[in-house]
């Protein structure tokens, strides 16, 4: 079938402005402020759990791995790869020093190489409560045993220290040894996008970790990785030093940042010793700090790639194997993955990773939504011989030559992102979308290839880089990955990810498997364990980004399991009572002002009328309360706390099937209530949720909004869907007195609710005063 040919790199423009951002002046005056001996640089982790500390990480690598049972194609037994990731989340307040939003799709799709490839993450401290869990049995979200977090903040000198290394072999420094290792740590953390500076040599960096692998590659964290084990050939392992995979731009002879694997032997690991920049790293900064000659970034795409091509004693592949978010492909057609998505399957038994998107005819996207997700359990191609490759090269192997060899050594660009002195020896001639790039021994061959036909038209590659998505993901806008084997995959947009639903004939113990729910039993441990509550980040307030314009960066991150920001008041003691099929969860907000919190009687009614929403709800059926209270105080903190607890010696029945959390913060900033909504949400133990209750409109919900809802529910279990539009019967404004009768009858006399005057506010109505 046709590949789609997509542009290789991220736009031209967006090239152009990394470069300048790295080259401002600040940086200079940075270096300056570390020749004076400052300590400051990226603060340290003070939790003691870490997912694999750097001495495990290095003790592991003495051992061989343990090989999974993916069907592959025999690489497994004789080969396994490292990928190697540096990480450093921006930003100056640790406390919002998170992976990335996408993250868990990145674990998602990497569980599906298990059985070839382990993902070694290095990180300098992520806080503790903003880490995944590892643990595969929990409920949720998970890391699967190949993806690999390695914490360096305990040791000594961090990630900079490693860094360094490049410099082993000079018997003399231009600077300090400590002076330069404040620099690096410095420069990485205020321009993590430089950490592509040392990805040549990473095989040398973190030689201690990759002992037991005959493979090291470098990559992203913004790829979904597919069924490598299935696409990277033995031919690829065996017969080939270095194998880069690109998207159809095999004209330009670069090593690509987004998957490039080289063979961990001593000879390949030191090629990029001809790049000064990086053997010469303290005379750089040196040069800078003095004045001498600007800080600019370097691409290891650039001079790396012209160094290997110089060697004439190795082998190197350039393969078409990799699917972009690019909107325009490389002969000018529509991307097929920005119009219908790009579809992940994990396979009948959940231990596979097969990336898919529509085709180029005009009806492959129809096709595509009555795919089987597992279409290729079925493919006589796809699982047919081991042995037989995806991709196969065909006829005749024909020499090529670069600009450079054809005497055009001047004014050649073909890429804007490396420095023009090594554009002659990257851009090749004659080199086709379709075409597979060799160096073998010293001379540059081209050879046509072509891919398997699937069905229904659809494009199936080893990986998915969505380098212009990742600036607009975020991870609760559409769905998070809870639990990976509720699912038969996912499909990614530029928003987000939708979960694919199992098939109609898959039936579950309530007829359909749930996405984001366990069907079993909440376990009244789960304060302790936290395997009940979502793992999902949520970015309750974030910042206009000036690039690109409609994207916005996350200033506050909030979590279920975060006990440092989330006060559980109500652990819904009898949510062990429930039917998770049929019963349907009624989520409530209340965002407090700090103008509220200083009138008592304005904060006594939002109280109240929060607690009348749970006692009409919440004798049958679970509930969950979410409050934020901002410009909180002690006082405060107290009066909630008492409002929602119960305890042996004051019970509260009305509690038992509500959790109630409270985020108090000092800070006057009110926070997206559509965040808090979906993190309401989230924590729902049924199927079906009720959502938009926002309490702080004054909403109060009526008795029979639960027997509704429970119809409604009972209607659409056996559908395949989750998402389903329940009436709320909600009132407002003076209905509260209609209701009250009601309530003391249910649930016995309690201080009735007061009506509440409501003002029109620009955006919403609040409530501003009381009235008895």
């Amino acid at each position: 079938m046709t590949l789609p040919r997509a542009r290789k790199t991220p736009s031209d423009d967006k090239r152009r402005q990394i470069i300048r951002i790295s080259c401002v002046c600040g940086v200079l005056l940075l270096l300056y402020s570390f020749w004076g001996g400052s300590s400051d640089g990226i603060p340290k982790s003070s939790h003691k759990r870490n997912h694999i500390s750097a001495r495990a990480a290095f003790q592991r690598a003495k051992s061989k791995l343990h090989v999974g049972h993916n069907k592959g194609n025999g690489n497994e037994q004789q080969h396994r790869i490292a990928i190697v990731i540096p990480y450093v989340a921006s930003g100056d307040d640790q406390s919002t020093k998170a992976l990335p939003p996408y993250f868990d799709a990145f674990c998602a799709a990497a569980r599906g190489s298990a059985s070839l490839v382990d993902f070694l993450i290095f990180h300098n401290g992520i806080p503790d409560h903003l880490l995944p869990p590892n643990d595969e049995t929990s409920s949720g979200f998970s890391m699967p045993s190949n993806v690999k977090l390695i914490n360096l903040a305990d040791v000594e000198g961090g990630m900079a220290e490693l860094f360094l290394r490049v410099s082993d072999e000079k018997k003399q420094l231009e600077m300090e040894r400590s002076t330069l290792i404040r620099i690096i740590e410095r420069h990485i953390s205020l321009y993590p996008y430089v950490l592509v500076e040392f990805k040549a040599a990473m095989g040398h960096i973190f030689a201690d970790y990759l002992q037991s692998y005959s493979h090291w590659g470098y990559s992203d964290l913004d790829i979904l990785f597919g069924d490598m084990p299935r696409w990277i050939t033995p031919d690829e392992l065996t017969n080939y030093d270095i194998v880069t995979y690109g998207y159809g731009d095999q004209d330009r002879l670069y090593l690509r940042g987004q998957f490039t694997i080289h063979k961990n032997t001593p000879k390949i690991n030191q090629l990029w010793r001809g790049c000064d920049f990086l053997s010469d790293i303290d005379g750089r900064f040196s040069r800078a700090a003095k004045g001498e000659k600007k800080l600019e970034f370097e691409s290891a795409e650039g001079c790396y790639s012209a160094v290997v091509l110089k060697q004439t004693d190795i082998r190197i592949k350039y393969a078409v194997k990799a699917l972009t978010d690019e909107a325009t492909t490389k002969d000018g057609t529509q991307s097929k993955a920005l119009s219908h998505g790009v579809y992940i399957s994990f396979g009948k038994n959940k231990d596979r990773s097969v990336i898919y998107t529509a085709g180029k005819d005009a009806r492959d996207g129809e096709k595509l939504l009555h795919l089987d997700p597992n279409w290729f359990e079925t493919s006589d191609f796809y699982s047919g011989p081991a042995n037989v490759p995806l991709q196969q090269e065909y006829g005749e192997r024909v020499p090529i030559k670069t600009a450079r060899m054809m005497g055009s050594d001047h004014a050649v660009r073909c890429m804007f992102w490396a420095p023009k002195q090594y554009q002659p020896d990257l851009c090749a001639k004659d080199v086709a979308p379709t075409d597979t790039v060799f160096l073998i021994d010293g001379v540059l061959y081209k050879q046509a290839f072509r891919n398997a036909v699937f069905p229904a038209g659809i494009v199936s590659l080893p990986f998915f880089h969505f380098q212009e998505w990742k600036r607009y993901y975020r991870s609760t806008q559409l769905s998070s990955i809870y639990d990976y084997k509720l699912t038969d995959g996912f499909a990614m947009f530029k928003e987000g990810m939708v979960p694919l639903l199992p098939a109609p004939s898959a039936k579950s113990r309530f007829g359909k498997k749930v996405i984001g729910k366990l069907t079993k039993k909440w376990k009244k441990t789960f304060r302790k364990d936290g395997k009940q509550l979502p793992s999902s980040q949520f970015c309750l307030l974030s910042s206009k980004r000036n690039n690109p314009p409609a994207a916005a960066e996350c200033n506050r991150i909030a979590s279920w399991l975060d006990e440092s920001q989330v006060n559980i008041l109500s652990g819904a003691d009898r949510w062990d009572k429930i039917d998770i099929a049929e019963h349907v969860t009624l989520t409530m907000t209340l965002q407090i002002r700090p103008e509220q919190v200083a009138n008592a009687k304005i904060l006594q009614a939002l109280l109240d009328v929060a607690e009348s929403n749970i006692k009409i709800w919440s004798d049958q059926y679970p509930s969950v309360l979410l409050i934020y209270v901002a410009g909180s105080s002690k006082d405060v903190v107290d009066q909630v706390s008492r409002k929602f607890s119960s305890s042996a010696s004051y019970p509260k029945p009305h509690l038992d099937r509500c959790l109630v959390g409270a985020i108090f913060s000092s800070s006057p900033d009110n926070v997206s209530r559509k965040a808090l909504m979906n993190m309401a949400s989230a924590a729902a133990p049924t199927r079906f949720v009720i959502t938009g209750m926002e309490l702080e409109r004054g909403l109060l919900i009526s008795k029979e909004a639960s027997q509704f809802a429970t119809r409604s529910a009972i209607a659409h279990q056996d559908f395949t869907g989750d998402v389903f539009i329940l009436p709320q019967f909600a009132v407002k404004e003076t209905g509260y007195d209609d209701v009250n009768p009601n309530i003391d009858e249910r649930h016995g006399a309690f201080p009735p609710v007061s009506v509440l005057e409501l003002v029109q506010d620009p955006a919403n109505h609040y409530i501003t005063d009381v009235t008895t």
